[in-house]
């Protein structure tokens, strides 16, 4: 059996965010702090990172396709989620784009006065096969 040398799998990891408001009725929004604008804020903005990463010579593919806020119509949520995948070829590369992720949610957070909490789960490494 053959195999081709170097690196061969992406490592994978998995970003998840929380943006924590305050929830609150539909009738009077003034009274809540909602997560959502924080929230649509942060993965729009993790769009153009991902961008400008890939200008700068980086290789990577990430997508964010879980986005929960809500679960009433006339209801402001206490919470916003976010989660995806990342996965990368260069060794060590998700903790510096992950660093400027967290950067991004404390700002927009900061701006609408919610907390957040932001974990990213690195699964398996980058797969490099050795000549041998």
């Amino acid at each position: 059996m053959h195999s081709i040398p170097g690196p061969n799998m992406a490592e994978v990891t998995r970003p998840k965010i929380t943006i924590i408001g305050k929830g609150g009725h539909g009738s009077d929004p003034a009274l809540s702090n909602n997560p959502i604008i924080p929230a649509f804020k942060i993965y729009k903005r993790y769009l153009k990172l991902m961008d400008e990463e890939k200008s700068n010579g980086h290789v990577f593919n990430s997508t964010l396709p879980v986005f929960k806020a809500g679960t009433a119509m006339n209801v402001v949520p206490d919470t916003a989620f976010i989660t995806g995948t990342f996965r990368s070829m260069e060794d060590g590369f998700v903790h510096e784009f992950m660093q400027k992720v967290e950067d991004i949610i404390k700002e927009e957070c900061n701006k609408q006065g919610c907390k957040y909490e932001f974990v990213y789960d690195v699964g398996s490494p980058i797969l490099i096969n050795h000549k041998q």
